[in-house]
């Protein structure tokens, strides 16, 4: 069974070169680095040479929490399934390493043929903070500061002050559920596609 494995990276290429080794020939990785940061050219050297990578990208400064992390799995996902062959497609950060060998993923999907593996839950959720609602609710500048250490602080206070000016998103009536989960997930090229030309015809 042909396997895509989609990875967004900032750090750590030698552990992700690591990561790719574990892997056999039904396995093909599609790689984005954050655009931001510096890396050393023997490092992008040694991917690009790679035979189990196809593609990497330094296409978008990425931040976490930014859309411009969704916009940099989106175009790793649309070239993925330009390979005709690839059936499943799979999410991780380049810190991620297996804990199954490959032989038995590829045994688990072929027995699953057909299902999704992604978690989602019905918003409000207990798990998250204020149900997980601040998010889609206010205006959250992760496109300017980063969500992970010092920048988080600014966009709370950004956050705080359209609280308390009761000022709130307009969300579209399109959308009278609400769901959240994590970013990383197993699909099927099919289920991929939808989404791709979903956005498409949905921009």
């Amino acid at each position: 069974m042909k396997q895509a494995i989609l990875v967004t990276a900032y750090k750590n290429l030698d552990f992700l070169q690591k990561t790719i080794k574990v892997f056999n020939d039904d396995y093909t990785f599609y790689i984005h680095l954050d655009k931001k940061r510096k890396y050393k050219d023997a490092e992008i050297q040694a991917l690009i040479n790679n035979p189990k990578v196809k593609l990497l990208s330094l296409k978008y400064k990425v931040n976490w929490g930014s859309i411009d992390h969704l916009k940099a799995i989106l175009y790793l996902a649309s070239e993925a399934i330009k390979d005709q062959n690839i059936e499943y497609l799979h999410m991780i950060t380049g810190q991620d390493f297996p804990i199954k060998s490959p032989e038995y993923i590829s045994d688990f999907l072929t027995k699953n043929k057909g299902k999704e593996f992604i978690s989602a839950d019905k918003l409000p959720a207990k798990k998250w903070r204020n149900g997980g609602i601040d998010r889609i609710k206010y205006y959250s500048p992760y496109e300017i500061f980063n969500g992970r250490g010092y920048g988080r602080f600014p966009i709370k206070i950004f956050v705080l002050l359209q609280k308390l000016f009761g000022i709130k998103r307009k969300l579209p009536d399109s959308l009278s559920e609400l769901y959240g989960g994590i970013v990383y997930w197993t699909l099927t090229s099919g289920a991929v596609k939808y989404v791709l030309e979903y956005l498409k015809s949905h921009p």
